[in-house]
């Protein structure tokens, strides 16, 4: 599985679950949340720049900091998210692309790996 980056209005920079069928020179992809106007899975043709491997799963205890950067799970997609209280149950988030403040159950977000990968490389 993968996790294709929304380019749509609204949706811009979130990430969400799809399944690559074609490869040729772009990437034919069928998403898991997602459906058409028939209600059949909606089927995109995005470039390379857009996809990454879905990450696992965040390990089983994990618990973000303060100030961490992560992902929360909302409108089937993944957002981007600074922790700015962490609750026994649930972290207050900061969401980068709007600047709302929220609280979401910890059971909603992840590690962002990806930035975790970025880091690790220097």
């Amino acid at each position: 599985a993968v996790e294709v980056r929304n380019v749509e209005e609204g949706f811009q920079n979130s990430w969400a679950e799809a399944t690559v069928t074609r490869v040729a020179k772009d990437f034919t992809v069928q998403y898991s949340n997602f459906v058409d106007d028939k209600d059949k899975p909606l089927v995109e043709v995005v470039a390379r720049d857009r996809l990454r491997l879905k990450p696992s799963k965040a390990a089983r205890g994990w618990l973000p900091s303060k100030e961490e950067i992560v992902e929360v799970f909302e409108d089937d997609c993944w957002w981007e998210a600074r922790v700015k209280a962490i609750k026994p149950k649930s972290v207050l988030v900061k969401y980068r692309v709007s600047d709302e403040v929220k609280n979401v159950p910890l059971g909603k977000a992840r590690p962002c790996n990806w930035l975790q990968m970025a880091t690790s490389n220097k």
